[in-house]
């Protein structure tokens, strides 16, 4: 089955002295124009100097339908991270029942 492409947006970095401890900023991960997941950047509450990826994946036993999950991905850089998704993409897409974000 041919299933659509993942697409990333950056999110806005922070400034000042948030960014001391938040250097990064998130990237949302999109299916069809809507957020389903995340690559969060190393902070100063991580460990190590990894880049986790989370999807949020529909879950009926919670009240609000989804919950979060991560992926077992160890990558030094966003691009490592990138590239990862968007090799696994039909992977992912029929092993998880993705939730979807409305903006």
């Amino acid at each position: 089955m041919k299933y659509s492409k993942f697409t990333f947006k950056r999110g806005k970095r922070a400034t000042g002295l948030a960014a001391v401890g938040d250097p990064y900023a998130q990237v949302d991960i999109k299916l069809n124009k809507k957020v389903v997941g995340h690559i969060s950047p190393p902070n100063w509450r991580t460990e190590g100097h990894e880049f986790k990826i989370r999807f949020a994946v529909a879950n009926t036993f919670q009240p609000c339908g989804w919950k979060w999950i991560s992926l077992k991905f160890a990558g030094d850089t966003e691009q490592a991270a990138r590239d990862f998704i968007t090799k696994n993409n039909d992977l992912l897409q029929e092993k998880f029942n993705l939730h979807r974000f409305d903006d």
